[in-house]
């Protein structure tokens, strides 16, 4: 009797620590690392600590899965057992055949501990990493760090095996570099976003827009001729001024007589300067800036 309570007290430590490895491996996962680096600013050794493990999460994502195998595997030798020695007393009690008696306790036994390490071991420590990773992390931290170091032969073997066996499927190398979002996950996010006003938002239409860039050319962005306020040679100053006090951009394309050729840029500042000097402003061409001319599928 004494021993079946040692091993229904050991299948459920194993629970405890399936459920502890799978909340580290989540709540690993889950931290960013501007989270990790601000977590070893405000709490100390344990925070510097959580920042060197996040630092190398392949290896410590590693000894997460090593560690919920192992619990699993030992939750499955003695949990079944020792709820099928406590049970089976009690049909035999009822009058059940030896093998009915066994089979019984032993689907019971195996249900109780499959709920158990369902719901304990994985379903709860998940939600609860999912939900708190800062503070599942800096809770882990410390003891994985030593089951990693306790089991690094073990760790290192696994991983050698499994980069070993992925360079011959041509894969390369066990890694999880990828901690950045990818362009769409970031307009995902950026798309979730609610405003605060009853205006929309600036800096969240810019950032869209920013996000949707590189799927443009210059073609997509161009101005039609139609809806461009422009100069022209043969314009006087007159002219000029007059579409200035107008439209009262800063600066202007300047085109060959026949709106064809663009000559360069007009900015109104240095017209403006060479007025407040005195200078002659009859002709209007030296004061053109270059123009920087792109292809319309750039």
């Amino acid at each position: 009797m004494i021993g079946n309570l040692l091993l229904l007290a050991l299948a459920l430590l194993l629970v405890v620590l399936n459920g502890f490895f799978v909340a580290a491996e989540f709540a690993l996962v889950k931290l960013r690392h501007t989270q990790a680096v601000g977590l070893a600013e405000k709490n100390g050794w344990r925070g510097r600590l959580l920042l060197n493990v996040h630092a190398h999460l392949d290896a410590y994502l590693s000894a997460c899965q090593l560690g919920i195998t192992l619990s699993s595997l030992g939750l499955g030798w003695v949990g079944e057992p020792a709820f099928a020695h406590l049970l089976q007393p009690l049909f035999d009690t009822l009058g059940l055949t030896p093998e009915a008696s066994r089979l019984t306790a032993f689907i019971i036994a195996f249900s109780i501990i499959s709920f158990l390490h369902i719901v304990l071991g994985e379903l709860a420590p998940k939600s609860m990493a999912i939900r708190r990773p800062e503070a599942m992390s800096l809770w882990t931290a410390a003891p994985l760090y030593l089951f990693y170091w306790a089991m690094y032969p073990a760790i290192w073997l696994l991983n050698n095996s499994a980069n070993a066996l992925l360079r011959l499927a041509g894969w390369g190398d066990v890694e999880h570099t990828s901690h950045r979002y990818s362009r769409e996950e970031l307009k995902l996010i950026v798309g979730r976003q609610q405003p605060t006003g009853s205006a929309p938002d600036q800096d969240l239409t810019l950032m869209s827009h920013a996000l949707e860039l590189p799927e443009l050319v210059a073609g997509d962005l161009m101005r039609s001729r139609d809806h461009m306020r422009s100069f022209r040679d043969g314009m006087s100053l007159a002219d000029v001024m007059a579409e200035f006090a107008e439209s009262r951009y800063s600066r202007y394309p300047w085109f060959d007589r026949d709106g064809e050729e663009v000559l360069g840029i007009l900015h109104m500042k240095d017209l403006l300067v060479e007025i407040a000097r005195g200078n002659p402003t009859d002709d209007l061409r030296p004061l053109l800036r270059p123009a920087n001319l792109i292809a319309l599928e750039t």
